[in-house]
């Protein structure tokens, strides 16, 4: 065969009847620019500090060493563990709600630094460790706080934003989908586990 001139297939394409179209999604993909805007003011970069005590040394448990060298040169040390996170505000007199595991333990000393860069001491309050869930509380009032959903209405493949402060990086937001429900770690994080996995970063 050849080729056919440009005239030739525009006349082809003249006569040919057209064909369907797939029909636009209405409206598009959801403009999440709003939510996402009142959500990052109740969502808080997190530093807890830990005293750790840790052996000095291998040796420190063998009688042998310890009787010539004393406790002091092979004796525990202290060093102070630092973590990063997120926290969410649960009540608008300042309750936080953040991770057990994150926090470490109830003498940690915690601050927190709010979306309008206020820093504050936080106290610990009470801890969850079924769930992994610690919460926390700030001396501050008329704070932005987010409504309670009901997961049990969550569906496979609905839209999610994912807020937190990633590298100290403070209100990042990422976009997703659910992924699964009812998902466990096998123990890794509690006891009990029942969590929502989603595809955002």
């Amino acid at each position: 065969g050849r080729m056919r001139s440009a005239d030739e297939a525009r006349a082809d394409a003249a006569t040919t009847a057209p064909q369907p179209v797939a029909p636009a999604v209405a409206g598009g993909l959801p403009d999440l620019s709003g939510i996402a805007s009142r959500a990052v003011n109740s969502v808080m970069n997190i530093t807890s500090l830990n005293v750790v005590r840790q052996q000095n040394s291998p040796f420190m448990s063998d009688p042998f060493f310890r009787h010539f060298f004393g406790d002091d040169m092979y004796g525990p040390r202290s060093r102070v563990a630092q973590s990063l996170g997120s926290g969410v505000l649960v009540s608008r007199d300042g309750y936080v709600l953040t991770n057990n595991h994150f926090v470490g333990s109830a003498n940690a000393h915690v601050s927190v630094v709010l979306a309008d860069k206020r820093e504050l001491k936080a106290k610990f309050i009470g801890v969850d460790e079924w769930t992994d869930l610690a919460l926390l509380k700030i001396d501050a009032h008329g704070l932005p706080v987010l409504q309670w959903g009901d997961s049990s209405k969550l569906r496979v493949a609905e839209w999610v934003l994912a807020i937190g402060n990633p590298f100290q990086l403070n209100q990042t937001v990422t976009l997703g989908i659910v992924s699964a429900l009812g998902r466990s770690l096998g123990g890794t994080l509690a006891t009990y586990e029942d969590f929502i996995q989603t595809d955002a970063a």
